[in-house]
């Protein structure tokens, strides 16, 4: 929560953010094992749990342009050398998931193709490309709204779907 990271934070205690960070993610089978342990070990320095501590910070809760504070926290990941979609997109989904998507880039970037829509895909996390996938899951968000029987909770249901239908198909 705000309360607690911004408590921990103004006590210096970066390496619990950076453990309480680390067990939500271990909590769920989104990211992959490799991924979680390149975070990990990106977080032994003192000065690099500052960095990811104030990152995810600013990203989840921090004042000023969205895509600003997406992009600082892509750029810490990478200094930390654990800049993947999942790892970049994870947070921020946790905290809102009927806003923001968790991002599987070659699910989202089969899905998108499928649909043609154009999500300008890179294998870098950067904020134009996750704008553009925001408006694709919404935009199937909106066509399963219409369906009766497929009402989504949250963006995650939109995703499911559209990994299952990628499965089928």
């Amino acid at each position: 929560s705000k309360k607690i990271l911004e408590e921990l934070l103004h006590n210096g205690s970066y390496a619990e953010v950076c453990n309480l960070a680390k067990r939500i993610m271990n909590r769920t089978n989104l990211i992959f094992r490799n991924e979680k342990m390149s975070l990990s070990d990106g977080l032994k320095d003192a000065e690099d749990q500052k960095l990811f501590s104030t990152q995810l910070y600013s990203l989840l809760y921090g004042s000023g342009d969205e895509g600003e504070r997406f992009e600082s926290f892509v750029t810490a990941l990478e200094e930390l050398d654990a800049c993947k979609w999942t790892t970049a997109t994870y947070f921020l989904y946790l905290s809102e998931p009927n806003r923001y998507p968790f991002v599987k880039p070659s699910n989202i970037n089969d899905a998108a193709k499928s649909y043609a829509f154009d999500i300008s895909y890179t294998i870098y996390p950067n904020w134009v490309t996750y704008t553009r996938i925001i408006d694709f899951v919404n935009y199937v968000a909106s066509l399963l709204e219409r369906r009766a029987t497929l009402k989504p909770r949250d963006l995650i249901d939109v995703q499911s779907f559209i990994w299952c239908a990628l499965q089928s198909g």
